[in-house]
């Protein structure tokens, strides 16, 4: 990819859940190495928007391209690792350790099929210690902290050796000590592995410290928004994206 070529273009991207509009003619450019921050209110469209990057929505209408390449010609998905919001929330009975989670990581990188080696095993390793969760390599994914967890699937994302990284609110649920530490953490890793990043939160202050801009989804509610049966004929919601 030649360094000038955008990471992510987003062009008069708009998306609805069947009749309901939730993004409407979203224009953004993510340039390779830039960390955005994407924010919000409780339902403008923030995870939304990162998962029509990772590629698990599809826009209603407008272009999505990923290094160049129209979504949906784009094939080379170990390019962009998406950690979402709820990726924390594990069962205490589910049986993986967190060696095992980290290890899936590797899989988009070597093909479902294909057995995991001593590189990968060393790539996984890499990733726990980046994030401080080496120690806990063979203890059940279960019985960690939720703070913990996240750390375990952030380093899962980056055993991919991802170029894209798309957190959504990856802090949800810590307290503001262990969210600052995690923060610190990510601004560590995207300048040492030169990563470009867009971090969904609802807490403009808190990502400051990790991103070079914020982009915020403005919601201008109307009544179709509250109720969608009581909702007058011809009425639309409008979704607006700006820069700070």
């Amino acid at each position: 990819m030649n360094i000038t070529t955008p990471v992510l273009e987003m062009e008069n991207v708009s998306f609805s859940y069947g009749c309901h509009p939730v993004l409407e003619e979203i224009n953004l450019h993510v340039s390779p190495g830039e960390s955005v921050g994407i924010t919000g209110p409780n339902g403008a469209g923030k995870s939304t928007l990162l998962k029509l990057v990772a590629g698990l929505l599809k826009p209603s209408s407008g272009a999505v391209k990923l290094f160049g390449q129209s979504l949906k010609d784009f094939k080379d998905r170990g390019r962009v690792s998406y950690v979402s919001q709820k990726a924390s929330f594990i069962n205490n009975a589910f049986p993986s350790t967190v060696e095992e989670v980290v290890l899936a990581g590797r899989i988009t990188r070597r093909g479902l099929f294909r057995y995991l080696n001593k590189e990968d095993r060393s790539l996984a390793l890499k990733a726990l210690s980046e994030v401080g969760m080496d120690e806990h390599r063979h203890k059940p994914i279960g019985s960690l902290s939720g703070g913990q967890q996240q750390r375990v699937f952030i380093a899962r994302a980056l055993a991919g050796q991802p170029e894209l990284l798309l957190l959504d609110e990856p802090t949800a649920g810590m307290d503001p000590e262990t969210q600052a530490r995690f923060y610190f953490i990510i601004k560590e890793l995207v300048v040492q592995k030169g990563l470009t990043l867009m971090l969904v939160s609802h807490d403009l202050d808190a990502i400051s410290m990790v991103v070079d801009r914020q982009v915020c989804l403005d919601q201008h509610l109307c009544s179709c928004c509250h109720n969608l049966s009581d909702s007058p004929q011809g009425e639309t919601c409008r979704k607006r994206l700006w820069t700070a």
